[in-house]
């Protein structure tokens, strides 16, 4: 695994891009978190290039969040970027609903937890889209997301978990609605996914990860996936099993 770079400015550029694209399908963002992570990163360069120690010492916590979530943003853009727009009346609605909710993700709760939900819809709908490799993303589907490859549909339905107490109340929710669909869509060819993001669980105060190279850093990352697959993989099979 190779870790990327990128200069500041660089990021900045690449996030105004993404932004313009957002607001150009007819998403409003006003004064939601999209503008807070612009002003952020206009003070981290400026603090960079002409403030003391301290006070680029005192962005580093905040940036450790705040390019979660600007990366998030830019894949976004990068992974869907060229749909028509008149395709992408399903991802503006969901990024509509995305581009508010709490700055930082660790002010996040259950209750205000919608908007980086929304987020991650979108987030899966644009890493999976590929058409050069025969993966078209259904934006206007009734599950999360809907995948078309190899003339087979695979619903998803997207769960991000918020604590370890809500791992099997997730899963069980996405096997239901997973349950619903195909009731409706009855076929050989369909098939039901559940994309799961756990970053909450395995690192809930988003610290930075930190080891001697990049090998080590990927096997820590690997092992932290593969516990929680552990300790949780028996109980998800076990719920859809009882689907079958």
């Amino acid at each position: 695994m190779t870790i990327e770079s990128e200069k500041f400015e660089s990021v900045l550029e690449n996030f105004e891009i993404a932004t313009a694209w957002i607001q150009g399908i007819g998403v409003r963002i006003g004064r939601g978190r999209l503008t807070t992570y612009k002003k952020f990163l206009l003070d981290l360069i400026d603090k960079y290039k002409d403030g003391t120690v301290d006070e680029v010492n005192d962005l580093f916590l905040p940036a450790m969040k705040n390019f979660y979530e600007i990366k998030d943003i830019c894949n976004i853009y990068e992974g869907l970027k060229s749909i028509d727009k008149s395709q992408l009346i399903g991802i503006k609605s969901k990024l509509q609903k995305a581009v508010f909710g709490p700055a930082s993700v660790t002010e996040e709760t259950d209750k205000n937890s919608s908007a980086r939900n929304h987020l991650f819809e979108a987030l899966v709908s644009a890493r999976l889209h590929n058409p050069e490799n025969d993966l078209i993303v259904d934006l206007l589907s009734k599950s999360d997301t809907l995948v078309t490859f190899s003339n087979k549909k695979y619903f998803i339905e997207c769960k991000r978990i918020q604590s370890i107490e809500n791992v099997e109340k997730n899963l069980k929710k996405a096997t239901d609605q997973l349950t619903a669909i195909f009731k409706r869509k009855i076929g050989s060819n369909n098939r039901g996914l559940i994309a799961l993001d756990v970053s909450r669980v395995i690192n809930p105060n988003f610290y930075l990860l930190a080891k001697k190279n990049d090998n080590s850093l990927e096997e820590s990352v690997d092992g932290l996936l593969t516990e929680f697959i552990d300790d949780f993989g028996g109980k998800w099979q076990k719920d859809l099993a009882k689907k079958k």
